[in-house]
C-alpha cells in the first residue's frame, strides 16, 4: 500500500473517530470527546489532562490513546490502548487505533494478536477492511523472527570463536608432544 493510500486510510480513521465521538454538544462531553477536541486544536497537554479527568476508565484511556497518539507519544498511547482493552477486551474502536499504534511501534506480535481480536470482535463483512494491517503485523512479526535468528546465530558464532580461540591459547601451553 503506497503512501497516499495510507494518509487516506489515516484521515479515513480520524474522520470515523470524529462521527463516533460527535461534536460537544454541552458541558457534558465526554473524555474522549474532549480529547478528540483539544487535540484537534493542537492542544495536546491539555487533551490528555481532559481524557484523565473522565469519569469512565475506558472512555480516558481511549481519550489518552487518541491525545497521545495524535501527539506522536506512541509509546504512552499504546500503554494507554492496552490499559482501555484491560477495561473493554472487545471494543472495536480501541483494539483497532492500538493495533495501529503498535504496528507504527513495529511491535508486530502485538499487533497480530490485536488484529485476530478484531476479526472476532467486528462482522465479517467490515473483516476485509483489515486486509492492509493483517498483512503488515504479520510482516512485521516475521521480520522480528528473522532478526531473532540472525541475533542468536551471530551470538552463537561469537561463542563458538571465543571456544576456538581459548582452545588454541590452552593448546600454545602445552607442546603436543613431548620434547627430548
Amino acid at each position: 500500500m503506497g503512501g497516499v493510500e495510507r494518509v487516506r486510510r489515516t484521515l479515513l480513521h480520524l474522520g470515523l473517530a470524529l462521527v463516533l465521538v460527535g461534536p460537544p454538544s454541552s458541558a457534558q462531553e465526554s473524555a474522549l470527546q474532549a480529547a478528540v477536541r483539544l487535540t484537534g486544536e493542537a492542544r495536546f497537554a491539555e487533551a490528555v489532562e481532559a481524557a484523565r479527568a473522565g469519569a469512565e476508565p475506558l472512555q480516558r484511556a481511549q481519550g489518552e490513546l487518541y491525545a497521545f497518539h495524535r501527539a506522536g507519544a506512541l509509546e504512552e498511547a499504546l500503554a494507554a490502548g492496552l490499559r482501555g482493552l484491560d477495561e473493554s477486551p472487545d471494543d472495536a474502536w480501541t483494539l483497532e487505533q492500538t493495533a495501529y499504534v503498535a504496528l507504527s511501534l513495529g511491535a508486530g506480535e502485538l499487533a497480530v494478536r490485536l488484529v485476530e481480536r478484531l476479526d472476532n470482535v467486528l462482522p465479517a463483512e467490515e473483516a476485509s477492511r483489515l486486509d492492509w494491517m493483517r498483512a503488515e503485523a504479520r510482516r512485521l512479526a516475521d521480520q522480528r523472527l528473522l532478526e531473532q535468528a540472525a541475533q542468536h546465530r551471530a551470538r552463537l558464532g561469537a561463542l563458538l570463536g571465543l571456544g576456538l580461540g581459548l582452545l588454541a591459547f590452552v593448546a600454545g601451553l602445552r607442546p603436543l608432544r613431548p620434547t627430548s
